[in-house]
C-alpha cells in the first residue's frame, strides 16, 4: 500500500486537485475588476475546473490499475517460466531426449553425421 501512495500518478492527481481547488474558490469569487482584466473570462474558474478534471483522471488512473500486475502472469504461467524446459517436456507427456540429442528423422538415421 505504501509503494502505491508515493507512485508518481497519485503525486501528480492530488497535486492538481489542490491547484484545482484552489483556482475554482478563487474564480468563482473573482470580483468586477479580475473579470475586466480578463476580458469578462473567469479564465481562473474554468482552469481550476480543468485542472479537477485532469487531477481525477490521474486519481483514477492509479486507482484503476492492478497492485501487481505481474502476479497474474506469474499464477498463469510461472510453471512454463520456473520449471526446466525438461521438466516441462515431462509434465507434457513428452519422451526425454536427454542432452544435446536430436530427434531421429523420417530417413532413420540419429543425426549428427554427414551422410
Amino acid at each position: 500500500m505504501l509503494r502505491r501512495l508515493f507512485d508518481l500518478r497519485m503525486i501528480i492527481g492530488v497535486l492538481f486537485l489542490v491547484y484545482g481547488v484552489i483556482l475554482t474558490i478563487t474564480g468563482a469569487l473573482d470580483g468586477s475588476a479580475e473579470l475586466s482584466k480578463a476580458e469578462g473570462v473567469r479564465i481562473n474558474l474554468w482552469t481550476g475546473l480543468a485542472l479537477l478534471v485532469i487531477g481525477g483522471i490521474f486519481l483514477a488512473w492509479d486507482l484503476a490499475r492492478p497492485d501487481d500486475p505481474g502476479q497474474e502472469l506469474l499464477s498463469t504461467y510461472g510453471h512454463i517460466l520456473l520449471d526446466p524446459p525438461e521438466l516441462v517436456r515431462r509434465k507434457a507427456g513428452e519422451p526425454d531426449r536427454g542432452p544435446g540429442r536430436r530427434q531421429p528423422t523420417a530417413r532413420g538415421d540419429q543425426g549428427g553425421g554427414r551422410g
